[in-house]
Formats: structure tokens, sequence, C-alpha cells
């Protein structure tokens, strides 16, 4: 249980780095893709 949340932890920081590089190129739209991301991993 515990590898399974640092996992998915690394796997969410690597997606926010992503969504914050797309924010400065204007894509604001990719916090609601990170919130999807995060329900189906939970």
């Amino acid at each position: 249980m515990e590898l399974d949340d640092k996992r998915f932890l690394k796997r969410l920081t690597e997606y926010e780095r992503k969504t914050r590089d797309a924010q400065f190129e204007g894509m604001n739209d990719n916090r609601l893709d990170l919130e999807m991301h995060a329900t189906e991993l939970a």
C-alpha cells in the first residue's frame, strides 16, 4: 500500500510539472485533466 502511495505521488508530481509547463504555453485546462487522472489512479 505504501509503495503504491509513493508511486502515485511521484506520478502526480510529474503530472503537475507537465501541467505547470503547459500553463506557460497557455493551456490552463490541464488542471481538470490532472484531477480526472488522480481520480483514476486512486
